[in-house]
């Protein structure tokens, strides 16, 4: 009998979940409404990195800067369109313990030295001396670099940044400033 019940009550839910299901239809009747009498031509919008929902807001343009941000004057960003170049050199003493379609990672942090980057660029390399530029198309946010910055690079033989092999070879960290050039030495590992 309490099986009959609780088959009854489930049968009940099932058509009354049915029926609120078809309240939300909704069918157009009647003739189409007119266009719009200020209509636009559609424009084709591209994606471009570090914006969308993702994006985070672009810094305060009169000047001021956000509480809780530890940038100073010297590092509050320059124009979109600015880049730092660079030249990265493998020195002849280390160049056997170079194969080519290693991994290079270039990194930028900010003259504070704080730990997260405001920029990066993985290359794999085939040849030395290897040019880079970052930009803001390398930025981690997707904003303009920071005027003035430190710039930091890993030759990795596994690819993963996140590991340290004995013949992962580094360089830097270099000051650099957006417009200008810098020039990175390998050396073997953290020395």
């Amino acid at each position: 009998m309490m099986n009959k019940f609780v088959r009854s009550g489930v049968i009940l839910l099932a058509v009354l979940a049915l029926a609120a299901c078809s309240r939300n239809e909704y069918s157009m009747k009647g003739p189409v409404p007119p266009a719009p009498k200020n209509a636009k031509p559609a424009q084709r919008i591209e994606k471009q990195p570090g914006t969308g929902m993702n994006a985070m807001p672009a810094p305060p343009s009169n000047g001021q800067q956000d509480q809780g941000q530890g940038q100073s004057q010297a590092a509050s960003t320059a124009p979109k369109d600015a880049v730092v170049k660079g030249t990265v050199k493998l020195p002849p003493a280390l160049a056997a313990d170079f194969k080519p379609g290693e991994t290079l990672f270039v990194v930028a942090r900010t003259p504070a030295g704080e730990a997260a980057p405001v920029a990066a660029k993985k290359i794999v390399v085939n040849v030395f001396p290897v040019e880079f530029q970052l930009g803001q198309e390398d930025s981690m946010m997707g904003s303009a670099l920071p005027a003035n910055m430190q710039i930091l690079v890993k030759l990795d033989k596994d690819g993963n940044l996140a590991t340290n092999d004995p013949g992962d070879m580094t360089g830097g960290p270099v000051d650099a400033t957006l417009g200008g050039s810098v020039v990175i030495t390998l050396r073997k590992g953290d020395k």
